[in-house]
């Protein structure tokens, strides 16, 4: 018969042996959301360089990658996220693909398009990214009708149609929409040629104008 003491070793080693084991799938399944993420930050990072555009990381390179690890992830950073993407020069075609790519991507905060072929399709993928706090579409060729995909995005904070074929009043509606903006701005093209500007008005909050006015375009693109 079995002492208590021999009972209580073996509890303890059945203990132990759970505890490793739980601690052993902890561990390959934080390596496997790893190693997935720095995958599609990798994808996100090579479509975007390929047409001309840019990737930002949130710690501005404070947690540093062991030269090994970069070898092996063809420069992409292990414990850095990707906080901010865009295209604001160029012409490139839009690619949906690319974009559902980065859509994906839950550290982004920032999206800059400043492209015509960005569209209200092109709005409706990226609005997916329900983390993004600001969209820049300077130039774009979003109109009214695409702005309803922003209207779930309840986290923006700044917005960007400058020189795009959104309405004043269309803007105002959205204003209402969103309770964390604090920004936001746009004109009407053929407003740009004498220079006005919409004003955002809304009854139920105050959105302070765009401060960091985009450059303007060489070339201010119409349709075909």
């Amino acid at each position: 018969m079995l002492t208590s003491a021999l009972r209580r070793r073996r509890r303890l080693r059945w203990f132990g042996f759970v505890v490793v084991c739980f601690l052993c799938l902890f561990a390959i399944v934080t390596i496997g959301l790893r190693i997935h993420l720095i995958q599609q930050q990798y994808r996100t990072r090579i479509w975007l360089e390929s047409v001309g555009g840019f990737v930002k990381y949130g710690d501005g390179g404070k947690l540093a990658t062991p030269g090994f690890l970069l070898n092996w992830t063809d420069n992409e950073p292990v414990f850095d996220l990707i906080t901010a993407v865009g295209i604001t020069s160029g012409s490139p075609p839009m690619d949906r693909e690319g974009l559902r790519m980065l859509a994906k991507l839950g550290s982004l905060r920032s999206a800059s398009f400043h492209i015509y072929d960005f569209d209200n399709n092109d709005l409706a993928v990226l609005a997916e990214c329900k983390s993004l706090e600001e969209i820049s579409l300077a130039t774009s060729s979003v109109t009214d009708a695409g702005l309803i995909h922003l209207e779930g995005m309840t986290k923006l904070k700044k917005l960007n149609f400058f020189w795009c074929d959104v309405s004043e009043k269309r803007l105002n509606a959205l204003v209402d929409s969103l309770p964390e903006l604090e920004e936001a701005g746009g004109s009407l093209p053929d407003d740009f040629e004498d220079g006005s500007d919409s004003k955002i008005e809304s009854g139920s909050k105050e959105v302070s104008p765009i401060t960091d006015f985009p450059n303007e375009p060489a070339e201010l693109p119409r349709p075909p």
